[in-house]
């Protein structure tokens, strides 16, 4: 079985350390490097043989979005999963449409993670399921709430 070889990006080293340290311990994950930002992601990509990037998104940090489309740009089969405390569908959607491959919350779980990253590598996208559950029930609601307008009886004046 071959290796995913991962990249993961974030400015906390202790974060870094943590986050290699879980993902070395799957068989199948290989943590080819971890960086403090984007200029060294942008050397790492260019340089080393990474199948997936790792990093978390912060939006009152708007240039995560903009590496993604520079990391996809530089090598274009390049897989990138972001964890984000934020769950808007805003947020969700903005990710998304940048380019990234995989969506997880940051507050998830572990095996989460794992999953996401086995299913992107695999050439799936991927929201963790806390989020897409989240936004099915939004949906619903939106839903229930459009027929409840659309079946109201009209009003005789």
């Amino acid at each position: 079985m071959k290796s995913i070889n991962l990249l993961i990006v974030d400015n906390r080293r202790l974060f870094r350390d943590v986050l290699r340290r879980l993902l070395e311990h799957c068989a199948d994950f290989h943590v080819v490097d971890d960086v403090g930002g984007r200029d060294e992601a942008e050397e790492a990509v260019l340089g080393q043989e990474i199948d997936i990037v790792v990093f978390e998104y912060v939006t009152r940090r708007p240039d995560g979005l903009e590496m993604i489309g520079i990391l996809k740009r530089l090598r274009p089969h390049l897989k990138v999963v972001v964890l984000s405390g934020h769950r808007q569908l805003s947020d969700v959607a903005r990710v998304l449409a940048a380019g990234a491959d995989g969506f997880l919350a940051a507050g998830g779980v572990f095996e989460e993670l794992v999953c996401g990253i086995r299913h992107v590598a695999n050439g799936e996208r991927y929201i963790c399921p806390s989020i897409t559950h989240d936004l099915a029930m939004r949906g619903i609601e939106s839903d229930s709430a459009w027929r409840r307008t659309r079946s109201a009886p009209a009003l005789a004046i």
